[in-house]
């Protein structure tokens, strides 16, 4: 196992378990499973062989110095390791069991045709016709008023059209903020962009990784 994947495991590990902490009261039930996940693999990763990180040295005859292909800025890890010491006792066991989820699996293709998904989707699109609408009016707005300076018409003369223009936006900020209501009343766990983005994103990531991992199996069998 490459020690940097460790390193990257355990800065994700404490990264998500502070911002949780400050942000969140300490996360989910969704959260704290996933949270197991991420320390149960990294007990069964320690428990593998570690390979060692090879440098690579190279000698410049010219000018008389060394460099090497590493990290230039490791020496300033030595602090943020000290600092981190005390918390990894607590947040990272030596041994835990395999975490088992309350709920029944989703299998891929329920991911890719959830409701909640598609409901997300539409969501994101209808938000982006009344952006693109409030975006036309203000584009329309602006070469009236060049349009007027040029011709010498008087500033005043655009306040009918501002007027309207102002009245789309807030009927736009309104329909998001009833779209975004209906949302969240049909499906608690889509409360925050994150969230929203991961239904979307994350089922399409996931069926390109079993894709590929198909293809490269079905490589290897052949």
């Amino acid at each position: 196992v490459d020690p940097i994947i460790l390193k990257d495991l355990k800065l994700c590990i404490r990264m998500r378990t502070r911002v949780a902490q400050s942000m969140f009261g300490g996360g989910d039930v969704g959260h704290k499973y996933f949270l197991d996940v991420l320390v149960y693999c990294l007990t069964m990763l320690r428990s593998l062989p570690t390979g060692t990180v090879k440098v690579d040295k190279h000698v410049d005859e010219t000018e008389g110095s060394y460099s090497y292909d590493e990290n230039r800025f490791s020496a300033l890890d030595v602090e943020v390791e000290e600092v981190e010491e005390d918390e990894d006792e607590e947040m990272f066991p030596m041994a835990v069991p395999r975490p088992i989820s309350d709920t029944k699996p989703v299998t891929l293709e329920e991911l890719m045709g959830s409701d909640d998904r598609n409901d997300a989707v539409l969501f994101l699109f209808t938000l982006d016709e009344l952006m693109a609408m409030i975006s036309n009016q203000y584009n329309v707005l602006f070469k009236n008023i060049k349009m007027n300076r040029e011709q010498g018409i008087p500033e005043s003369a655009i306040m009918d059209q501002l007027l309207e223009t102002a009245v789309t936006s807030n009927f736009a900020i309104q329909k998001v903020q009833q779209l975004e209501m209906e949302l969240q009343a049909q499906h608690e766990h889509l409360t925050t962009p994150c969230r929203l983005l991961s239904t979307l994103v994350m089922p399409e990531i996931t069926a390109h990784v079993d894709d590929t991992l198909r293809n490269h199996a079905a490589k290897k069998c052949a």
